[in-house]
């Protein structure tokens, strides 16, 4: 049986370059007919920098570009008296590599009209790319946001974002997802299959900004034909919609949060006991504190920022929220944590922690929800892909369960630095010079620190 496919190949016929007397090598694809195959040219040429920046100096230019795909190296053409012209050497790249080096150092201001071709092993792009971004400041990230932070299987999202003297931008998916080489404005849609977060990385100048928005996907619900009966779904007659995995047990009834940003108690009989709007959604399942008759809840904002709220379920107007610097989705938790100034003796404190998405660490008063400690970032490894599944606490401790990736999950443990103590190399040294300094009053007003500790990472094994 014949048949007919197309592979690309590298295949190493050696020709010369005209241009500049470089080498190259000539890309052949082979075609099989049956059993014979035949190998015909073809071109494969590396792509265009989409960003070239040029910034003036006092002594010249610096330009700077982003990278092309199939490019090893780079050259740069000044136009001098109506004509291209090569200046400097060529610049060697390798791709995955840090793209800081993407640049050139122009002597000189003879003209201010540039260009980058890139080149690879095939040959160099057929179109040069003149300089399309002339920087005259700092760099600058205006605009990053999401069309919808949530959203159902299947459905489009777009990302729009709008930077300024910048040159190189990309986007980069917690699921892996990287989008490269784009302009220093515009949109881009999204499918994603479950919970991303997006992460613009802007460079320029030796400068860098990034900025990160989340989306929540939401499995497809099927509609389920049932036998028709008198009973009407109270909650959705009366206009909630209500997010499933919000519903928590209370001793009065249900709590339940909206995509509408409310949050809401019902008793057994379906009478909604009070209602309470707030300023973003709570997508999981509150705390329940019998102790303090309080539930807390992690709240998530358009503008990218969270919260963490304390409820009174008795009464709905004692309620209080401390602002998280980044969206807050994993529900908040009670632990028992260990003074570091008490003696074995003495209880631990109960006080509630709360993690954002980028991983800081809140730990709060239960009453006042006042902060304790100061705001301290969990280790990489647990934090690395944004901090969204709920956590579990470890009874009588402050270790914390957390699901850390789709296949692993990480303990951590919660501890107070020992004010004054010397408990690292680092904090010696800052503890002698503290005895000399003018600065010693103030510190002891300083909340005390926390130290997160990784205890272990481990794969779930289906």
């Amino acid at each position: 049986m014949r048949y007919l496919f197309t592979l690309i190949l590298l295949l190493t016929l050696t020709c010369e370059s005209v241009a500049n007397q470089r080498t190259f090598e000539q890309a052949q694809e082979p075609i099989f007919v049956g059993d014979i195959a035949l190998f015909v040219p073809v071109e494969l040429l590396p792509s265009d920098s989409k960003l070239v920046a040029l910034k003036e100096t006092d002594s010249g230019y610096l330009i700077e570009w982003d990278e092309a795909d199939g490019a090893s190296f780079y050259y740069v053409e000044q136009l001098v008296n109506g004509v291209w012209q090569q200046v400097g050497s060529d610049v060697w790249h390798q791709a995955g590599s840090n793209a800081n080096n993407l640049s050139m150092t122009i002597s000189g201001k003879s003209s201010s009209q540039f260009r980058v071709v890139a080149c690879g092993q095939y040959g160099c792009s057929k179109q040069a790319v003149n300089q399309n971004v002339i920087a005259n400041g700092d760099l600058q990230l205006s605009q990053f946001t999401i069309s919808k932070p949530e959203i159902t299987r299947g459905q489009k999202s777009a990302l729009s974002w709008e930077v300024h003297n910048a040159s190189s931008v990309k986007i980069v998916g917690s699921d892996g997802s990287i989008y490269k080489n784009l302009p220093t404005s515009g949109s881009l849609s999204i499918y994603p299959w479950a919970f991303t977060n997006y992460t613009l990385l802007a460079n320029g100048f030796g400068q860098a900004l990034h900025a990160s928005q989340g989306i929540v996907v939401n499995e497809h619900r099927d509609v389920i034909q049932t036998p028709f009966t008198n009973y009407i779904e109270p909650l959705r007659n009366m206009g909630y919609d209500v997010i499933a995995r919000s519903l928590v047990a209370l001793p009065q009834g249900v709590m339940f949060s909206t995509h509408d940003e409310k949050i809401a108690l019902v008793n057994k009989s379906g009478v909604v006991l009070w209602e309470k709007q707030l300023d973003g959604v709570v997508a999981n399942m509150g705390n329940y504190d019998a102790d303090s008759n309080r539930v807390f809840v992690s709240v998530s904002k358009m503008d990218g920022t969270g919260q963490t709220c304390s409820i009174d379920i008795n009464n709905i107007d004692n309620y209080n929220c401390v602002t998280t610097s980044s969206s807050a989705i994993s529900r908040p938790v009670v632990i028992e944590l260990a003074s570091s100034a008490n003696s074995e003796t003495e209880a631990p404190m109960k006080l509630v922690a709360s993690i954002d998405m980028k991983g800081n660490l809140y730990v709060m008063d239960k009453q006042t929800l006042n902060l304790t400690h100061e705001v301290t970032t969990l280790p990489t490894q647990v934090a690395k892909y944004g901090v969204t599944a709920n956590i579990a606490a470890v009874p009588n401790s402050s270790d914390l369960i957390m699901r850390v990736s789709e296949r692993e999950y990480a303990s951590i443990s919660i501890a107070e630095v020992p004010v004054g103590g010397c408990h690292s190399l680092s904090s010696c040294a800052q503890s002698m010079f503290s005895l000399f300094s003018n600065d010693s009053a103030t510190d002891e007003q300083a909340p005390p620190k926390l130290e997160v500790k990784l205890n272990w990472v481990k794969e779930h094994k289906e």
